[in-house]
């Protein structure tokens, strides 16, 4: 692959800012314009684990209460509209986190591909 002093230099940078060796974040970016997924950096990984089990736990509570209301259990403590509320605000705060961390691998490739 052949590349300008100027674009060596800053993929270079770029490659220093992940803490990586320069062929790391080409076959990244290479798998991420084949697949068009995200390809994360291993200092990424940690909170898309967190996030992906925060989202399991969030789905857990949600089977039990739909278990629970399916056996037509008594509930004792009924879930309120706040409490579904707060669920919803959570999830959602998961989702964007999610959303941010793809764009933010899909945004490197471009913004790596439009500097000049």
């Amino acid at each position: 692959m052949r590349l300008t002093r100027r674009e060596k230099e800053v993929f270079t940078r770029f490659a220093e800012g992940q803490r990586v060796k320069p062929a790391i974040p080409v076959r990244r970016m290479v798998r991420e314009v084949v697949t068009h997924e995200p390809d994360f950096f291993d200092r990424e990984l940690p909170a898309m684990k967190e996030a992906a089990n925060q989202v399991a736990a969030v789905g857990q509570n949600l089977n039990q209460i739909a278990r629970a209301v399916n056996r037509h259990k008594v509930v004792t403590d009924p879930i309120t509209t706040d409490e579904l509320q707060e669920i919803m605000v959570e999830v959602c705060s998961i989702r964007d986190q999610v959303r941010r961390m793809i764009q933010a691998t899909q945004s490197r490739v471009v913004t790596l591909v439009g500097r000049r």
